[in-house]
């Protein structure tokens, strides 16, 4: 028997007893009075609860029997059989019943069922699948990742540039490569060799091989000296720097790759060790001193005192001659003012005696810098120092005295903080100073762009008038110029007057230009305007007169024909030798000028013609008569 069958017959059932039951009571509460009610009552809530018991067991039973056939189940194949299709003329073609007609219909609950297991078993990930794998099987879905959540960074984003330009070479070396070469200082040299030879501050073909072999080389080829394996499980312990200065600890960067010369350096350096042994006890004091790195003494013999002598413990002086020796001359200023009771301060003190007066400018000039900015504590290069006090003839600049200080860099991160130099004991005094420089300069900049613009303006003034200045001179020199030449024309026509008896009774030379000088624009509605001027050609029969010479210019020149017809003609009416006695010009520059420009005005412009005339006159008297 189907187990849906058994499920819904047990339902039947059920339902059956809770009518019966419910009937007997309503017959039960129609006959009972109302003494019995609550016994009734909880008559009644008896069957319900029972009722509602059996029939929520009932339905985990269908719930349980439905899934159970849903996962176990294989799903039925359902076979399609192919009916045979007659084939041949007047064959009937039989088409199959669709399949879905002979199967059951589902209902709207085992569809929604199907499709929310479809969905389950489609995402498993899904909070309904999860909820049901946890209640079904036990198994709890696994914790859901945590979303990245993406973290903002603070500060905003630098879009300019951060590393600043050092500059090339200066653009005299760029031009003459035979220049002197530009100094390099010591902020070139931190940014390392390969950006000197970049810049060009090194050039090409220096070889760079002796700055990379010279001791302390940076860099070198050889055999590592490896540690003992054992040494890892040493306890050290750490030593604190509070109770002296970094700046005095000089490092060892010496490479080890040359093991056999750092054995001899360890055994000169245990055979430096000083030691004072006492001669009757058996008390043993022994002094170690670090050598420094550069030149080594040589190594200090044992000696015993003598016997009744006292035990020399700690000899000052020979102290002293070895702080002098070995001391790398390190001081310390402190808030502006120099630490003299130092014993590295004492000890560079006598060694640089002699020199003292010139180190102590020196000093004072890096006491007034570190403590105009008021720097805490600076350390000082003795070296350095004692190096800058040789140079009489120059003061140091702001940079030397900087390559003086041993912490450089924590002195420039104080130095370069905005209005440190307002907090010393001058403070208040400087900022006024430097407000009042600024304010001085704003005012007396705009003072200046002021003074430039009405500079300009004054300078264009004086070009306008300047040039109204010289039209206005020009004008009358050509005004006086016109006069001259006309009172010079008057006076040789009066003189013309004045020697014309004499004249005329001698050898003469007439010069005929024959010019229309009219306005232009008479000139230019003038037809023909130059044959016009030519029509005086016929002065040349002056020459009747022996004692007449005639200078004919003409506008153009004339054709071989008309100098042919007239020199025939003039033969004819004149005496003999008639062709030496007269000359017909013309001007070279005629085709270069306009057609209706007046001859005397050509003849102007043209050079070459006048000097002919001029050579023609030469020592003999001539006049031009006027029309």
């Amino acid at each position: 028997m189907d187990a849906k069958t058994t499920h819904v017959g047990d339902i039947g059932k059920i339902l059956k007893s809770v009518q019966d039951d419910l009937r007997n009571l309503r017959s039960n509460l129609s006959f009972g009075g109302e003494a019995d009610s609550s016994a009734k009552i909880a008559n009644l809530q008896s069957v319900i609860d029972r009722a509602e018991a059996d029939l929520r067991a009932k339905a985990d039973a269908v719930l349980t029997t439905a899934l159970a056939d849903e996962f176990t189940s294989l799903p039925a194949i359902r076979r399609e059989h192919k009916m045979a299709q007659p084939s041949g003329p007047g064959s009937v073609v039989l088409r199959p019943q669709s399949a879905h007609r002979f199967e059951k219909r589902s209902t709207v609950r085992e569809t929604m069922d199907r499709q929310r297991r479809s969905e389950m078993v489609s995402k498993p990930t899904s909070q309904s699948a999860r909820a049901f794998l946890e209640e079904r099987f036990g198994v709890t879905a696994p914790a859901a990742p945590k979303q990245r959540v993406a973290v903002r960074q603070r500060g905003a984003i630098v879009k300019h540039r951060t590393a600043s330009n050092a500059g090339g070479l200066p653009k005299l070396n760029r031009i003459d490569p035979h220049a002197a070469p530009p100094p390099i200082t010591g902020k070139d040299v931190e940014r390392g060799i390969y950006d000197l030879v970049n810049r060009g501050l090194i050039p090409g073909h220096v070889d760079l091989t002796p700055a990379f072999i010279q001791a302390p080389a940076p860099v070198l080829c050889g055999q590592v000296s490896l540690h003992p394996w054992e040494d890892q499980y040493v306890r050290q312990e750490p030593m604190a720097c509070g109770a002296f200065p970094m700046s005095n600890i000089k490092m060892d960067l010496i490479s080890r790759a040359d093991l056999p010369a750092t054995q001899e350096r360890n055994r000169l350096r245990d055979a430096e060790t000083l030691r004072v042994e006492s001669a009757p006890g058996p008390t043993l004091k022994t002094q170690t001193l670090e050598p420094p790195v550069g030149p080594r003494p040589l190594p200090l013999e044992e000696t015993e005192p003598p016997a009744g002598s006292p035990i020399a413990v700690d000899d000052p002086r020979g102290y002293n001659e070895l702080l002098d020796t070995f001391s790398l001359h390190q001081f310390i200023i402190r808030r502006g003012e120099t630490l003299h009771s130092t014993p590295e301060f004492q000890s560079f003190k006598r060694k640089f005696g002699p020199v003292w007066g010139r180190i102590t400018d020196v000093i004072g000039l890096l006491e007034r810098l570190l403590s105009r900015f008021v720097v805490p504590i600076a350390y000082i290069d003795g070296n350095r120092v004692v190096h800058l006090s040789e140079d009489d003839y120059r003061v140091p600049s702001i940079d030397d005295l900087l390559s003086c200080i041993v912490n450089v860099d924590q002195v420039l991160s104080v130095v370069q903080v905005p209005g440190r130099r307002f907090k010393g004991s001058n403070g208040r005094e400087n900022a006024t100073l430097a407000l009042q420089s600024c304010w001085r300069g704003h005012v007396v900049r705009k003072q200046c762009v002021a003074d430039r613009k009405l500079n300009l303006a004054a300078a264009v003034i004086q070009m306008f008038w300047r040039t109204e200045l010289f039209k206005r001179e020009t004008k009358e020199r050509i005004k006086q110029r016109a006069l001259d030449d006309q009172e010079r024309f008057r006076q040789l026509q009066l003189d013309l007057c004045g020697r014309w008896d004499t004249l005329k009774n001698k050898k003469r030379v007439v010069v005929h230009v024959p010019a229309l000088s009219r306005e232009e624009a008479q000139r230019v509605s003038i037809q023909d305007f130059v044959v016009r001027q030519n029509g005086q050609l016929a002065r040349l029969t002056w020459i009747a007169d022996p004692s007449v010479e005639v200078i004919y210019v003409s506008p153009f020149p004339l054709s071989p024909d008309v100098l042919q017809y007239y020199g025939k003609l003039l033969q004819i009416g004149s005496s003999s030798g008639a062709e030496e006695r007269y000359k017909i010009v013309h001007p070279e520059n005629h085709s270069r000028f306009p057609a209706h420009m007046s001859l005397a005005s050509v003849l102007r412009h043209s050079p070459r013609c006048l000097r002919r005339i001029r050579n023609f006159l030469r020592g003999k008297d001539a006049y031009h008569p006027r029309r």
